[in-house]
């Protein structure tokens, strides 16, 4: 879903400043903002929280669908989103040109067409396949993890998190000997007793160990992490085999 806000430029660099360096890009901490205030909202209200906090990865199925994309009448470069500056203009963020004078002439920008899509699972909804709906991280097979608006399922795989969300609903148990395993807490009493499957482990330039974990029983998905491990030593006691050197690459998450 594609939406439109005016946001003062000050308030905008000031925002994009402040995440730098906790997110990969601005939806994503745009997202996580909407669910804080709505819990804070539902609060003062006497709701209760929300279930934004809780993620899955349930993998939907491919199809073919129908987008808008603005086009720059000048360039041709095409903007998933755009812009709007307090006087209701827009400008191309490729060749710099006022590409609408008003709000009102933005829509007329808008070119049907054809991208990849899933069909959410959960809810129906068929998710397109553009950076409107990436998180700005990537799947274990390396895709650009494509989440659900609607129901916050990531529809075309298991995601790499690097941020755990869901407030100790995962916890960690010893398993005889020097083993341990993981069990999501509210699916305790499901069929697979909320067993976790540890399905990737990252390793992030402070030498965190982080483990992403998916619930057997409902699929909800999380990150599990230890602090900076040896102290001042950091990294230079985390030794990895050779099989395991050759995984080395830039991810979003090395910095986060």
């Amino acid at each position: 879903m594609r939406t439109e806000i005016e946001v003062p430029k000050e308030l905008s660099i000031e925002f994009d400043n402040a995440i730098k360096s906790h997110y990969a890009n601005r939806s994503e901490a745009i997202r996580d903002s909407m669910r804080l205030l709505i819990d804070k909202l539902r609060k003062e209200q006497g709701l209760g929280e929300t279930a934004f906090n809780v993620y899955y990865a349930i993998r939907g199925e491919k199809r073919k669908t129908k987008s808008g994309v603005f086009v720059c009448p000048f360039c041709g470069n095409e903007h998933w989103s755009v812009s709007v500056e307090e006087d209701g203009s827009a400008k191309c963020a490729k060749c710099g040109e006022v590409i609408a004078s008003k709000k009102e002439d933005i829509d007329k920008l808008l070119v049907e067409k054809e991208v990849d899509g899933y069909i959410c699972p959960v809810c129906g909804l068929i998710v397109e396949d553009t950076p409107l709906n990436y998180t700005g991280g990537d799947t274990v097979d390396g895709k650009w993890a494509i989440l659900c608006p609607e129901l916050h399922n990531f529809v075309n795989g298991l995601p790499l998190l690097h941020h755990g969300s869901s407030f100790g609903d995962f916890e960690i148990r010893m398993s005889g000997t020097d083993y341990f395993f993981a069990y999501h807490k509210p699916c305790r009493d499901k069929q697979h007793g909320g067993f976790c499957d540890m399905y990737a482990g990252l390793i992030d330039n402070t030498g965190r160990v982080i483990f992403n974990l998916q619930c057997q029983d409902c699929k909800a998905v999380d990150a599990v992490k230890t602090h900076v491990p040896f102290g001042e030593q950091g990294t230079k006691r985390i030794f990895l085999s050779p099989k395991l050197r050759s995984r080395i690459g830039k991810h979003p998450w090395d910095d986060v």
